[in-house]
This record gives C-alpha cells, sequence and structure tokens, in this order.
C-alpha cells in the first residue's frame, strides 16, 4: 500500500470509510506512480537538489589544512493543490423498500463517489505519465512494429536495461518499478522472449515475481481499473486507462516531498472531506432526500526535475506501442 498511514487522519466514520477504500483498490496505479505526500495547506514550496551531490569531493587533508566543503544545488517547486469534488443522493423510501438496506447507505454512496473520484485520478496520471511532451528526449522512446514485446523479435529485457542507463545518466538511480495496463500485462505474459526465460523455471502459470525478476524490479503495478468512454445511452467502449505504454521508473515509498522519485501526489493530510445534507424541500413517506458529497484535494506531479525551470520527468522512462 502506497499510503503511509500514519501520516493520514480522517475525521469522521465517511472519510474513514472513503480513505480505506482509496487505500485497497488495487485496481488503480495512480498511487504507485505518484507517491502519496502528505501536505498541510494548498499551496506548498517544495525543495529539491539536483546531482550535484554525487560529485566525487577530494578528502584527502592534512591535519593542519581546511576541509572541503560539499554543496548541493537546491532549488525550489511551488505547488498548488486542485479541489475535486462529486456527490451522491440517497432515496430514503427506496432504501426503505430495498431487500439490503446497506446497498443504498450513506457508506456505500460514499464508496461510490470515491470510485469516481479515483477513476479520474488515474485519468489524470495516465494522461501525465503516457504525455511524450512530459519527458526529456532521451527519456522516451516507441517500439518499431517488429520489436514490440509480443513479436518473436521483441525484447523487454533489452528495453529495461535501455531504461536504466538512461536513468542513471538523469538521475543516479535504476528503475525499481515497472506499470503497465492489464492487456499489455496479460500480452508480456506469452510473449515469445519471455516465455524463452522463463519456460523452464515453473511449469504453472506465469507469477508477478516471475514478472519482476525479468525486469529486475522490485514493484509491478498493472493497471486494471476500466472506463466507459461512450456516452450513455450509447454502444459501451470500456477500455483500460494506459493503452500500450509501459513506464520504467523509480518508486521511493517516503512521504518526505524532497525524495527523488518519479511521481508525487501532493495530497492534503486529511485526505477526503465528507458532507451529507438533507433536502427538505424534497419529501416523501419515508423522509426527505439526502445527499451524500466527498471530496478531495491534490496534485500531480514528477517527482524529481534537473531544476526549477523544468517540468519533464527525470526519473521514469517511458515507452510507447510496447505490445
Amino acid at each position: 500500500m502506497p499510503y503511509d498511514r500514519s501520516a493520514f487522519v480522517t475525521r469522521t466514520a465517511i472519510e474513514g470509510v472513503c480513505f480505506d477504500f482509496a487505500t485497497s483498490a488495487k485496481d488503480f496505479i495512480a498511487d504507485w506512480l505518484f507517491t502519496p505526500k502528505p501536505v498541510a495547506k494548498a499551496s506548498v514550496k517544495v525543495t529539491q537538489a539536483d546531482t550535484s551531490k554525487l560529485r566525487i569531493v577530494e578528502t584527502r587533508k592534512k591535519t593542519d589544512a581546511e576541509v572541503d566543503l560539499v554543496d548541493e544545488q537546491l532549488f525550489t517547486i511551488n505547488v498548488d493543490l486542485e479541489e475535486h469534488k462529486l456527490g451522491a443522493e440517497v432515496n430514503p423510501k427506496d432504501q426503505r423498500d430495498a431487500d439490503v438496506r446497506s446497498m443504498l447507505s450513506e457508506a456505500r454512496k460514499a464508496r461510490l463517489v470515491t470510485e469516481h473520484l479515483l477513476r479520474m485520478r488515474e485519468s489524470l496520471a495516465a494522461t501525465l505519465a503516457t504525455t511524450v511532451g512530459n519527458y526529456p528526449a532521451d527519456l522516451t522512446s516507441a517500439l518499431a512494429a517488429a520489436d514490440r514485446w509480443d513479436q518473436p523479435d521483441g525484447d523487454p529485457e533489452a528495453c529495461k536495461v535501455t531504461a536504466d542507463n538512461a536513468l542513471i545518466a538523469r538521475c543516479g538511480k535504476e528503475a525499481n518499478a515497472v506499470a503497465m495496463d492489464v492487456t499489455t500485462y496479460n500480452k508480456l505474459r506469452t510473449s515469445p522472449s519471455f516465455r524463452t526465460r522463463t519456460q523452464y523455471t515453473n511449469a504453472g502459470p506465469v507469477s508477478d515475481e516471475a514478472i519482476k525478476a525479468y525486469f529486475k524490479v522490485e514493484y509491478l503495478c498493472v493497471g486494471r481499473a476500466q472506463y466507459d468512454a461512450s456516452n450513455e445511452g450509447v454502444a459501451a467502449s470500456v477500455s483500460g486507462f494506459w493503452g500500450t505504454n509501459v513506464v520504467f521508473f523509480y518508486y521511493n515509498p517516503s512521504p518526505a516531498l524532497e525524495d527523488v522519485s518519479y511521481g508525487h501526489m501532493y495530497l492534503m493530510n486529511t485526505p477526503f472531506w465528507s458532507k451529507t445534507t438533507i433536502d427538505e424541500k424534497r419529501n416523501g413517506p419515508a423522509g426527505s432526500m439526502k445527499r451524500v458529497e466527498v471530496g478531495t484535494e491534490y496534485k500531480l506531479g514528477p517527482g524529481y526535475v534537473v531544476g526549477a525551470s523544468d517540468s519533464d520527468f527525470a526519473a521514469g522512462y517511458l515507452f510507447r506501442t510496447v505490445v
């Protein structure tokens, strides 16, 4: 779970329901690429350091000589959180007449609203993470048709090596995590190159541990959440958020704001607010209509950039059209 539970608080039972649901919703992976970072106000100044701290500094000194000083070039980034909120209604008559009343409870409506908030967050995260212009030119590439992972000449392992070398040159870190859509994940498991490397190690289905070992990563993030892109009343058009893109990235679970990581989710330390209101103008035999509202404040952004004037992801490598 990418949330540090001790760093976030909830004030009401409904807010607790929303937060617990968000932390257990495994189909969404936005909070893995964009590590939740608790903040106490909507506008924060974030301090980061460039790679100057990786330089070799002379340490050989006599007793009577002054020491050389080490330095790190610090810069700050201003972050303004954005407000997100949705609501759902509870009809007391429907609740009274339901065979299972909990299906129409305020807590369930709050979970429904939270799921929609997470779906929007996943969309924002996927758009940021899969937009070519958000990366330096050396941290993104598209695979040609013959090199794609589901083709005989495709080599996913070589892609990881390419990503590692490029990331080391940018942020001094190898990728320890990989993110992809579930459709890409399924195609990877049956790709010729991957099967050749794993066919003699396990007679059963290919495990996630085998995929992590293959890519030499600690974290495998598979986006399983789906959305319907069609309008209401039209034939459904259901798909995932991440398409045929794969992101190799450096994941850092620390809640500290200055840590090097692929992305940060600057999130209020009270991650959700909730409100239940009664509409006394809309009454019926079982009482008045209720509205359950849930909101959150956050901002997604790169967890490491090379300078204050730069906004490109510098701790992740984007491969496009991998299958």
